[in-house]
């Protein structure tokens, strides 16, 4: 108090031009010529075989991910320390390494069959888990008649089922994986993190 009347002070804060001013310095960054284009999406996707970030495997038409630090995947990491490593030749190496198929895919799409919506598991055949079930049975049904499968013609006679729309997660734009709605990679971490909140689903009934 002074002279009977309180004296007003400003707390210690953030002047707000100060920001407004270093938020248009920034954006006029970001648009700059400079400034890689890939960066500039609210959720960034990196390709595969970026210049700087590619996370893909360096021998050609590998279509699997590199392995930790490294920029082979882990088979062709292997057998590169297997000819020693850097003392082999890299370019020989590149030659005539053979390059190998996902197994797993990081991000699998959409469901092989023609005209389903569902999102796929992430192994090599693609299918969404209804149909992934569904191609087990006939596959193992087959195998007991002592009969070849033919996946063309399975294929040809499969019904296709509508999608579950958009995985939940913000950060996400893939297809939901059932009725959770969470995208398969995102289901997974789900069930990792062991389902918080307990959301589940009945029995699959297929």
């Amino acid at each position: 108090m002074t002279g009977g009347h309180e004296v007003l002070r400003l707390l210690p804060g953030t002047d707000q031009r100060e920001s407004r001013d270093r938020l248009e310095i920034l954006t006029a960054l970001i648009n700059g010529p400079g400034f890689d284009p890939l960066l500039r999406a609210d959720v960034i996707e990196v390709p595969s075989e970026h210049p700087v970030f590619g996370w893909c495997c360096r021998v050609p038409h590998c279509e699997r991910a590199a392995h930790g630090t490294s920029d082979l995947c882990d088979t062709h990491r292997q057998q590169w320390s297997a000819l020693g490593g850097d003392e082999a030749d890299r370019a020989e190496f590149f030659r005539t390494a053979v390059p190998l198929q996902l197994t797993r895919a990081v991000r699998p799409g959409a469901c092989r069959v023609v005209g389903c919506e569902r999102m796929a598991l992430g192994h090599k055949h693609r299918f969404c888990p209804r149909h992934d079930n569904r191609w087990r049975r006939a596959t193992a049904r087959a195998q007991a008649q002592g009969l070849e499968f033919d996946l063309d013609a399975w294929l040809s006679e499969e019904e296709p089922y509508p999608g579950f729309g958009v995985c939940l997660a913000a950060c996400c734009h893939d297809g939901a994986l059932s009725p959770l709605d969470l995208c398969p990679n995102h289901d997974q971490r789900y069930t990792r993190e062991g389902r918080p909140g307990g959301a589940d689903l009945d029995p699959p009934r297929y």
